[in-house]
């Protein structure tokens, strides 16, 4: 902190009489000449898993209306394919460390590198199991999905997010539900792990598309491990937050970000947490397991008994 109009690119800083500064943009990072990653002095032992992470690309090939992947890393960029092979080798050899989560916005945004690094691992005999985020796209091949296992995939997370095509549209996702099934029997059949993340009530779900989902989850639930289960809440910056209007969005801030309503009234807080109850409980009697919530109990709690 200082007194000066000091800028700091990328960032903002404070100054001494109290002004935030503002640093402006800064040129995006040249994937090529990134170091490989230091965990030296780390306690990286005394951690529950013994596992680090690790990534093969920045950014998002799609553009979600409710997403702020896109918005934050500006482009998609990959990372050269003998870096992320240098890198698990370092940590195998280093750290003693096999497990690595993949902190890509996606693993398959480009699905040739993806082989590549498989092909690479599997090539180098390093035995080590991964985990990562994956598009339910119709490229998505068998053969690429099978070759991912064989190279040390353990769990893939997808986001489902819905079973209507319609509401999958207004996401602007650019996938087709159609063809979930026969990406999650792949994977399952390959001996991966299977997490799917589904959000309820976006704008313009209505009953008959939050059923088509419940419908998808009894018809797919035996291929998968968990659901990641959330109430819609709108962050800011992203599509569906800057166009709330073309969405019929009306927006009553309380100090978090999930106080939003329709404008007809078909899609309210209350209405969002009773499907999200009738969706956990769908799992929990399928499953007998409880769902994992990133935005159900804990920003909806207030409403349990209202």
């Amino acid at each position: 902190r200082d007194g000066s109009d000091r800028q700091i690119p990328g960032g903002s800083r404070r100054s001494d009489d109290g002004r935030v500064v503002s640093g402006g943009s800064r040129p995006l990072a040249d994937m090529k000449t990134l170091p490989l990653p230091d965990f030296a002095g780390l306690p990286i032992y005394n951690y529950e898993k013994f596992m680090l992470p690790i990534f093969f690309s920045r950014g998002c090939v799609a553009k979600c209306t409710f997403c702020a992947e896109t918005q934050y890393w500006k482009k998609f960029r990959l990372l050269p394919v003998e870096r992320v092979l240098d890198t698990i080798g370092h940590a195998v050899r280093e750290y003693g460390i096999r497990s690595f989560q993949v902190n890509d916005s996606l693993m398959n945004g480009s699905h040739p590198l993806l082989e590549q690094i498989c092909d690479g691992i599997i090539e180098r005999g390093y035995d080590v199991h991964f985990t990562g985020y994956c598009r339910l796209e119709k490229r998505f091949s068998t053969e690429l999905i099978r070759k991912l296992a064989r190279a040390g995939c353990s769990t893939i997370a997808f986001g489902m997010e819905s079973g209507s095509q319609k509401v999958i549209d207004l996401m602007q996702k650019h996938v087709e539900v159609e063809n979930y099934e026969r990406i999650l029997r792949d994977a399952h059949e390959a001996g991966i792990e299977i997490f799917v993340c589904i959000i309820v009530g976006f704008p313009g779900e209505t009953w008959m598309d939050f059923f088509k989902t419940m419908k998808m989850l009894l018809k797919l639930h035996r291929y998968l491990t968990e659901v990641n289960l959330s109430v819609l809440v709108i962050p800011e910056g992203t599509p569906l937050a800057t166009q709330m209007a073309q969405f019929g969005v009306e927006y009553h801030y309380d100090g978090s970000n999930h106080d939003w309503q329709l404008a007809d009234r078909s899609n309210t807080p209350r209405i969002r947490y009773l499907r999200y109850r009738i969706m956990r409980g769908l799992w929990k009697f399928l499953k007998k397991k409880r769902v994992s919530p990133t935005g159900g109990d804990f920003e909806y709690g207030a409403l349990a008994g209202a």
